[in-house]
């Protein structure tokens, strides 16, 4: 599974990909959260949700809720205090 951050879809919407220019790259993303070989997280929702913009309003779509993980659990939780003792240990 490949994890995207907000900067993909933001860099998206601003520059190659904006909506008017190519909605085949957002239907391809919309299929990708179908499929489930990508995926996000909740915070990355709620940065682009603040944006109060077409982005904000793209991922509003009921469809895309499973697209961005919530990161509460346990297992997440550990995974983020390992990676964070990695960066650390250098």
């Amino acid at each position: 599974m490949y994890l995207l951050d907000s900067n993909i879809f933001i860099e998206a919407k601003n520059r190659y990909y904006a909506f008017d220019i190519c909605p085949g790259f957002w239907t391809w993303l919309e299929q990708a959260a179908i499929d489930g070989p990508m995926a996000s997280i909740s915070k990355v929702y709620d940065e682009l949700a603040a944006g109060n913009d077409a982005l904000a309003e793209w991922i509003d779509n009921p469809m895309l809720k499973k697209f961005f993980l919530e990161i509460d659990d346990n297992k997440t939780q550990a995974a983020f205090r390992e990676v964070a003792k990695q960066i650390q240990n250098g």
